[in-house]
C-alpha cells in the first residue's frame, strides 16, 4: 500500500457531480491501495473546493492555499 500521494489533476475537471480527484480517492481506497498513514496531497484551484470532506474514512485534513492554488492534504482519521 502507498504511504504518500501526489495527486496533480487538471483544474476543476469533474462529470458534473465529483471532481475527479474524489473518484480516483474513492478508487484507491476501495481497492485497499492506501495503508493506515498515508499522506495524500491534491492540487487543486482556488475556485474550486471539494464537495466532501471524507471520501470513505480519507478525511480532509488541512486546506493550504498559494496564489490562485490550493493544497489539500487527506489522511485516515482515528
Amino acid at each position: 500500500p502507498y504511504d504518500l500521494v501526489f495527486m496533480d489533476p487538471p483544474y476543476g475537471l469533474s462529470n458534473g457531480h465529483h471532481f475527479y480527484f474524489e473518484v480516483i480517492l474513492k478508487t484507491l481506497v476501495f481497492r485497499e491501495m492506501l495503508s493506515e498513514k498515508v499522506r495524500v496531497f491534491v492540487e487543486e484551484s482556488c475556485k474550486n473546493l471539494p464537495k466532501e470532506e471524507n471520501i470513505l474514512g480519507l478525511s480532509l485534513v488541512k486546506i493550504r492555499k498559494y496564489g490562485s492554488t490550493h493544497l489539500l492534504e487527506y489522511a485516515f482519521i482515528d
